[in-house]
């Protein structure tokens, strides 16, 4: 059965779990100013638009597009070494978000938190993420519920240890689906620009607070592995030739498109997100549904209006406010 409250994620949803999570145009500032430190040699349009303020310089996403592909006037070694930088960057984003999540996690999530993923529990929500942490994964872990990653994530992926390990199979437990659209920091595969046909595993992660010794050891099987980050750019045909990561974009749309209520929380659907437009454009549902849009940016809910059926309804109630997610969670317990 499919469930009828769908929550789609994005920045904003972990920067209100602690505000030193970054936002793309955090991790840019914080990338830009550390790029010399670890050998990052960043090509000279990038430079350029760092030393002439453009929007180039606040948007790591159009920096991956530009490294990502190979540029027609540029000869192939010019483009080999765009794409070792895009790796590179890409090493950086997920030792960032490791580090912003360590410090989260030395204090208490904040109880609107552990409220909210008890809820998707209780009503086996599907949540749309297109964040990189395991914020939300280590919180489900507090709260008692004898859940690890492997129960929220699609099936389809596999746990690392079975590289090394007889297969598992962990009870099934009803609870929400988690869809990690960008990837996570612990998520693996080889690296290669091709990579049809290969597993894609995570590692396991610890309840919040804690660095376990199945985290520890479940990293050591991954050595050999690259973290999958899908950046969010604006072509991502490379990452798509998986089918494992097709496959996970279009369970997301079949949820979305039978959904009977939708929470955006944290997500300010910027015009470079192309993928998302169009995402979000297909797997509209039935004519009628409500949108809530959650988010201290008064403006979202606005390009929501415009991207979507005029038939869709946009609910503005929790726009604007840094309070905006805490105001809507204490909402929701009476609207479920």
């Amino acid at each position: 059965m499919s469930p009828k409250d769908v929550f789609i994620l994005g920045a904003g949803f972990s920067s209100a779990i602690n505000p030193q999570m970054p936002t793309t145009k955090d991790l840019t500032i914080m990338i830009s100013k550390t790029a010399a430190q670890y050998g990052l040699n960043l090509p000279a349009p990038l430079k350029n638009a760092q030393s002439n303020g453009k929007e180039l310089d606040e948007n790591i996403e159009l920096w991956m597009t530009y490294l990502s592909q190979d540029q027609p006037w540029l000869d192939a070694h010019h483009n080999l070494q765009n794409k070792a930088t895009a790796a590179q960057l890409r090493r950086r984003i997920r030792a960032i978000i490791e580090d912003c999540t360590n410090q989260t996690t030395t204090s208490p999530p904040p109880s609107w938190l552990i409220t909210l993923i008890k809820q998707w529990h209780k009503h086996n929500a599907a949540v749309i993420t297109l964040n990189y942490d395991t914020l939300v994964e280590r919180a489900t872990m507090m709260n008692s519920l004898s859940l690890g990653a492997g129960h929220l994530y699609p099936p389809y992926l596999s746990n690392i240890r079975s590289r090394v390990e007889a297969p598992s199979h962990s009870t099934l437990i009803d609870t929400f689906k988690y869809y990690k659209l960008h990837g996570s920091v612990n998520w693996h595969y080889s690296g290669r620009e091709i990579f049809y046909g290969e597993t894609i595993y995570y590692s396991d992660v610890s309840r919040w607070g804690i660095l376990g010794e199945d985290e520890q050891e479940s990293r050591l099987y991954t050595m050999d592995k690259e973290t999958l980050l899908i950046p969010p750019v604006t072509e991502k045909t490379t990452f798509f030739n998986n089918e494992t990561v097709r496959q996970l974009w279009q369970q997301s749309s079949s949820v979305l498109g039978s959904a009977r209520r939708v929470f955006v929380i944290g997500y300010s659907l910027p015009l470079s997100d192309l993928g998302m437009c169009f995402f979000l454009t297909h797997s509209q549902p039935i004519l009628g549904t409500n949108w809530y849009v959650v988010n201290k940016d008064k403006s979202a809910a606005s390009r929501f209006s415009e991207l979507l059926a005029p038939q869709q309804v946009i609910c503005d109630d929790f726009v604007g406010g840094c309070d905006s997610v805490a105001r809507f969670v204490e909402e929701y317990l009476s609207m479920v």
